[in-house]
């Protein structure tokens, strides 16, 4: 079991081809909003064995799967609050302070982490590539820290 440090770490886990470059500097470009008071990395693996044994190593109630058959959101402020109400049931458990998003490939996830039942999610009904379901759950991370600030947040602008 990790560590509780209080800070809150953010960890994306996905499989998977290099993305895009365009991808990269919007992941980026969330990763350096985001990073004020929390941890937030994203760990990557081209190989479907080493992207189960990163899933596994992970406590399980920190595990969120993302896929379009998961639990729908009507709009950003459900999202938020469902963030927010897993945040503070895993403030409950030994690791409380880290939630680990997990993206599968073009073919999904394989089978030992479909038979684990995690907590499933989906970010929308359409078939997503792996690459813009990272970009797409970082803005909505993202719009969720600023919404609990109560910052208004429409089209970036700060």
């Amino acid at each position: 079991s990790t560590q509780s440090t209080g800070v809150l770490m953010i960890r994306l886990l996905s499989i998977g081809k290099n993305a895009p470059r365009w991808v990269d500097e919007a992941v980026n470009d969330y990763f350096t909003r985001i990073k004020n008071d929390k941890k937030i990395e994203f760990v990557w693996s081209k190989k479907e064995k080493n992207f189960i044994e990163l899933v596994e190593k992970e406590p399980p109630e920190t595990i969120v799967c993302l896929d379009e058959g998961g639990k729908t959101f009507k709009n950003s402020e459900q999202f938020s609050n469902w963030f927010f109400k897993r945040l503070e049931l895993n403030q409950r458990t030994p690791n409380g302070d880290r939630i680990n998003f997990v993206i599968g490939s073009a073919e999904g996830f394989p089978k030992t982490i479909w038979l684990k039942k995690y907590e499933t999610i989906s970010l929308s009904p359409l078939t997503l590539t792996h690459q813009m379901t990272r970009v797409l759950l970082l803005e909505q991370i993202y719009r969720s820290f600023e919404m609990s600030k109560g910052k208004p947040y429409h089209r970036g602008k700060e």
